[in-house]
């Protein structure tokens, strides 16, 4: 029956359903903004494969900060992204902190399957002492292309 009721027709993103010729199918407006995909699996939004590149060092999991300074209690967030790799063949995805003694940790960065690559690491598991790092991310396609950013941070006491 025809009304005005909310209704849900079952189908991801479609915005807001409404009552129309007795089924649930007619829907009006876009819940995703420009540049933004429907993510089905999870009924969001997702802002799609970055362009550019860039990596953010953050102490909060959202990455809602970029910091160089941190404590040894902390954790550290990374989030790597470049246009330039193609994710779908990648090659080597890591990163590493590298004391001035030649300290070092390495590991691997997750693929996210959307153009970003995260990691995170306890900071107090640092095999050494030092407040000075160098960090180091690495992304390498099997076709060579290659994204390697670097900076130093502080872990403090």
């Amino acid at each position: 029956t025809n009304n005005a009721a909310a209704c849900d027709d079952l189908l991801f993103c479609t915005g807001v359903d409404t009552c129309s010729g007795g089924t649930c199918s007619v829907h009006t407006g876009d819940p995703c903004l420009a540049g933004e995909t429907c993510n089905e699996a999870t009924d969001t939004c997702d802002a799609g494969v970055p362009t550019g590149e860039g990596y953010i060092l953050s102490k909060n999991p959202d990455f809602s900060t970029d910091d160089r300074t941190f404590f040894r209690t902390d954790t550290i967030y990374m989030k790597l992204w470049t246009d330039q790799v193609d994710f779908n063949d990648i090659k080597k995805a890591q990163w590493e902190l590298k004391d001035p003694n030649k300290k070092k940790v390495k590991q691997n960065l997750a693929n996210q399957l959307d153009g970003y690559y995260t990691a995170s690491f306890a900071l107090s598991s640092l095999p050494s002492s030092s407040t000075s790092w160098r960090w180091k991310g690495k992304l390498e396609d099997n076709g060579g292309t290659k994204y390697r950013p670097s900076t130093n941070i502080t872990v403090n006491p």
